[in-house]
C-alpha cells in the first residue's frame, strides 16, 4: 500500500495526538484537552476531505494527486507520490477505504476523550 499525499497529511494530526498525549501523562490540563478535541476534528474532517476525493464527489487541490501512472520509471520519481489521490484503498472492511476507517477511528477516540471528559467533570 502506497500512500498519496494527502494520505501523508493526514498522518499529522495523529502525530500531534501522540505528543498531546505525552504531554497528558504529566499534566492534565484544560488546554490539552481542548487541543486533542480538535486535532481529533481535524483528521475527521481531512479523512472527509479525502474519501470525498476517493469516491470521486470533488478533485484534490494537489498536482501531484491529479497525476497518473504512466509507466515503472514515473514510480520511482523522487518528490511525486506514486498514485494518485483518487485511487482509494480497499482493505479489512469491503468498499471501506483506509481513509474512511481512519475517520471512523478518530470519531471513536473522540467519543472516548469527550466521554472520559464527562466522567471527569
Amino acid at each position: 500500500m502506497v500512500p498519496c499525499e494527502i494520505c501523508y497529511i493526514e498522518r499529522g494530526p495523529w502525530v500531534l495526538l501522540f505528543i498531546l498525549g505525552l504531554f497528558s501523562i504529566f499534566k492534565k490540563h484544560n488546554y490539552i484537552y481542548l487541543l486533542s478535541v480538535i486535532t481529533l476534528i481535524s483528521s475527521i474532517l481531512l479523512s472527509i476531505f479525502h474519501s470525498g476525493v476517493e469516491r470521486g464527489f470533488w478533485v484534490s487541490p494537489f498536482k501531484s494527486c491529479q497525476q497518473t501512472v504512466q509507466n515503472f520509471s514515473s514510480l520511482l520519481t523522487p518528490g511525486v507520490p506514486p498514485k494518485p489521490c483518487d485511487m482509494a484503498n480497499h482493505y479489512i472492511i469491503p468498499y471501506i477505504s483506509m481513509t474512511e476507517l481512519g475517520g471512523i477511528f478518530a470519531l471513536f477516540i473522540l467519543l472516548l476523550l469527550l466521554l472520559s471528559h464527562l466522567k471527569s467533570l
